[in-house]
């Protein structure tokens, strides 16, 4: 059960980059404080069994790599014996990658619980719809959106056309391996960026056809008020902001 369904895309992205701009300066050593809050907020996003390991083993291995890095990076006393050089971790560098292993971690999980729960086209229309009665606002923020909102409507297509053109050379010359299969989409990559000269040019046309006009005010078919809840996630981003440093 996704808890954070009904809420306010704009109040979800506001307490992700409150909480995680809180975890990104406060202090080292509190940083792991946010782990436990982080994996209660992906527990509580309905994210399927599966998907979720998925990406807790992602913020675990950011965790270990952060680890691994401090310790052979960072100077100090090393520990075990000496014959081993400079493959001895120091303990120094242990710590601190636990530290700031921690922090990445922290900030993996936020990110991806805002992923999960938050539609990237609904963010954008909720932020249209927050300035559709200040013009020259109202333009600047449909001109900054447009493209990240045709990305995401062309991103599928065109994977959908990377993955019909490989299943057309697997068809051609046979099953093969993984690394014959990357060369042969290398090959093809001419062909595919044609293919998406040609999406962009079917949109651009579809897009004339139906009258787009940038100055004109957009409808909206939903209206976006913020409820309870959603303040509560605003006072939990200023409240992670304020006692970030204390």
């Amino acid at each position: 059960m996704n808890l954070w369904a009904g809420r306010d895309p704009r109040a979800k992205t506001f307490f992700a980059l409150a909480a995680g701009s809180a975890l990104a300066i406060a202090p080292a050593t509190r940083a792991w404080v946010a782990l436990p809050a982080a994996l209660a907020l992906l527990l509580s996003a309905g994210i399927p069994a599966a998907r979720l390991v998925s990406l807790l083993r992602g913020v675990a291995l950011l965790w270990f790599l952060s680890m691994i890095a401090n310790a052979f990076l960072w100077g100090g006393p090393r520990l075990g014996p000496e014959a081993l050089g400079w493959a001895r971790p120091s303990a120094e560098g242990l710590q601190s990658g636990f530290l700031h292993g921690a922090r990445l971690g922290g900030l993996a999980a936020l990110g991806a619980w805002l992923g999960e729960t938050t539609a990237a086209l609904d963010l954008a229309r909720s932020l249209e719809w927050s300035v559709r009665n200040v013009p020259a606002i109202r333009r600047r923020v449909h001109r900054a959106v447009l493209p990240l909102v045709l990305a995401l409507r062309l991103v599928p297509l065109l994977v959908e056309e990377a993955r019909r053109l490989v299943e057309v050379e697997r068809i051609r010359r046979g099953p093969v391996g993984r690394w014959t299969a990357m060369r042969r989409l290398a090959r093809l990559s001419p062909l595919w960026m044609v293919l998406v000269v040609e999406r962009a040019e079917a949109l651009a046309l579809a897009l004339t056809l139906r009258g787009y006009d940038p100055e004109r005010p957009r409808g909206f078919a939903r209206r976006y008020r913020w409820a309870p809840p959603d303040w509560g996630l605003f006072a939990l981003g200023v409240a992670a902001l304020l006692g970030a440093r204390r």
